[in-house]
């Protein structure tokens, strides 16, 4: 039994060795390797990776893309006061810069659309380049290059002419020297002004700097395509000359204003109306510091924000609570088309919304 177990052994390894390439169960297909080792297999897998990689795991040996630093643009009206806000943003939105943009109320929807900017023009003017090119060439093929020769030959002529206005011009300098005189006076009255009046200055603002996402403005506003929030109400005061007799009282009304010469500047917020006052006799300031300069020279007075006379402050005036004036509204307000997750952010920021809130 032994011999015969071993001989059925040995022939069912030889019939193993003899046959290496014998067919395989059905159902069960060995796919074929590549070179490489890699094993290629049928379906769309295989589609996919015949057409060079399609479908398959990217590689990192691509840089990552560089994005320039955000910025917010929050515009101010004069007068605004979002320091607390822009404290508590800059706390919370580290990576993001705010940009603070001042701008005028007479101009602020303006200013927030972006309607009459010069990049809202430079857009429109690039829309138009083709055509505006065009008509520019057949106008130039019409009238030619001949009728512009005569001209250069006469305007050779007139250099001479324009010598005596050279002469003439270099008389003038002794004229300039009250104008300078009359900027030396002015920079000395700046000298008496309290210790917040750098505030007071006019900041210079580029006028081809990019849109502003939001803004603080005064109301009212036209709210076709913005969205606004109103976020408190300013007390007027009554800006006077600290020799006043004005001075001696601790709040006013409209009444004690009778017969006082009230000046209106140009960028004037409140348009009070103050039954009995008199119209000064000169033209209206072109602005509120030059309104409250005047006043502190002893003419008249003006009604404004408490805001608006912190902002002017002088030594020289003092400002007295008006009881029934008319207040000033400041509001949030931002496009509506352009509701951005930073207008989002500083909206929850102005409405106390925690860090945590889902809606911050």
């Amino acid at each position: 039994m032994a011999k015969s177990g071993g001989s059925r052994g040995a022939s069912k390894r030889g019939r193993r060795d003899a046959a290496p390439g014998r067919a395989a169960k059905p159902g069960r297909t060995t796919p074929p390797k590549a070179a490489g080792g890699k094993t290629r297999t049928s379906g769309s897998g295989t589609a996919a990776n015949d057409r060079g990689g399609q479908g398959s795991v990217p590689t990192t040996d691509d840089p990552p893309a560089w994005h320039a630093p955000a910025t917010f643009v929050l515009g101010e009206v004069p007068g605004a006061t979002p320091g607390k806000w822009v404290d508590i943003w800059r706390e919370r939105m580290p990576q993001v810069e705010l940009e603070l943009r001042p701008i005028a109320v007479a101009t602020q929807r303006e200013e927030l659309l972006g309607i009459g900017s010069p990049a809202e023009e430079a857009h429109d003017a690039a829309a138009d380049t083709p055509a505006a090119v065009a008509e520019a060439r057949d106008a130039a093929a019409d009238t030619g290059p001949a009728a512009a020769e005569p001209h250069h030959p006469a305007a050779d002529t007139r250099p001479a002419a324009a010598e005596p206005h050279d002469a003439a011009a270099d008389t003038r300098p002794a004229a300039a020297e009250p104008h300078d005189a009359a900027a030396e006076a002015h920079d000395g009255s700046d000298e008496e002004r309290g210790p917040g009046d750098e505030t007071a200055e006019p900041r210079a603002v580029d006028s081809a700097a990019g849109p502003i996402d939001a803004a603080i403005v005064r109301l009212p506003i036209a709210p076709d395509g913005l969205h606004v929030i109103p976020l408190y109400e300013e007390q007027p005061v009554v800006v006077v000359s600290k020799d006043s007799h004005l001075n001696a009282a601790d709040e006013l009304e409209l009444a004690d204003l009778e017969g006082e010469v009230v000046i209106v500047p140009v960028d004037d917020v409140l348009s009070v109306d103050v039954p009995g006052a008199q119209a000064p006799a000169f033209d209206p300031p072109e602005t509120t510091a030059d309104a409250i300069a005047t006043v502190a020279a002893g003419v008249g007075i003006v009604i404004v924000p408490m805001s608006l006379a912190r902002l002017h402050h002088r030594r020289d005036a003092a400002s007295i609570p008006l009881r029934d004036g008319p207040v000033s509204r400041v509001a949030l307000a931002w496009p509506a088309d352009r509701t951005t997750p930073h207008v989002e952010t500083f909206v929850g920021i102005v409405r106390g919304r925690t860090s945590n809130s889902s809606r911050a």
